[in-house]
């Protein structure tokens, strides 16, 4: 299950990342555009609930957490 959700975090990042970039060049062509505004919190919703997968992850095997700005 872990392993799963590390996964799903990783193969979520990349098209989450092309939507928010497309989503954020309509936004600034039409940014009173009250659709593409929601669209955009959305993907920043989206975006953080897949930043939080690899931490249950950690959670579910009693990992520790990374140290910031330390490469494992």
């Amino acid at each position: 299950m872990s392993q799963f959700l590390a996964d799903a975090a990783h193969k979520l990042h990349t098209p989450l990342t092309a939507l928010r970039t497309n989503i954020e060049l309509l936004h600034e062509a039409h940014p009173a555009d009250v659709a593409v505004a929601r669209a955009l919190t959305q993907i920043e919703c989206l975006t953080v609930l897949t930043d939080d997968l690899p931490d249950l992850s950690r959670i579910e095997n009693n990992a520790p957490s990374p140290t910031p700005g330390i490469a494992i």
